[in-house]
């Protein structure tokens, strides 16, 4: 994944919240937003740019903003943070290294 749309998905991650019960969404000024809604408007984004947005839903937010922030450097601990997740392996299953970073260690001990 570029890591100007790992951007735009943790802007847009930023923007909603989950709530704590199935009642969808809400914006931080508190108005709600059913799930529907919510992926619409974030398909909608993604399309007005020209990503394909056939294998995207509100869940990619938290994976591609993971991802990028760990492929781009920040802590483990504060994505685990960012994202509420209570352990390491809860992250592990968000968080998506490329290729450059699985190769970080072998290439840092000279092999």
């Amino acid at each position: 994944m570029p890591l100007w749309l790992g951007v735009i998905l943790i802007r847009l991650s930023l923007f909603f919240k989950t709530l704590s019960s199935s009642k969808g969404y809400s914006l931080r000024s508190g108005t709600s937003l059913s799930y529907t809604r919510a992926r619409e408007v974030v398909l909608a984004k993604f399309r007005a740019i020209g990503v394909d947005t056939s294998g995207i839903g509100l869940h990619s937010l938290r994976i591609g903003g993971a991802s990028a922030a760990l492929n781009s450097g920040v802590p483990d601990h504060v994505i685990k943070n960012h994202g509420r997740w209570k352990s390491d392996s809860a992250k592990d299953l968000y968080c998506r290294e490329n290729l450059r970073r699985q190769l970080l260690a072998t290439s840092r001990i000279g092999l």
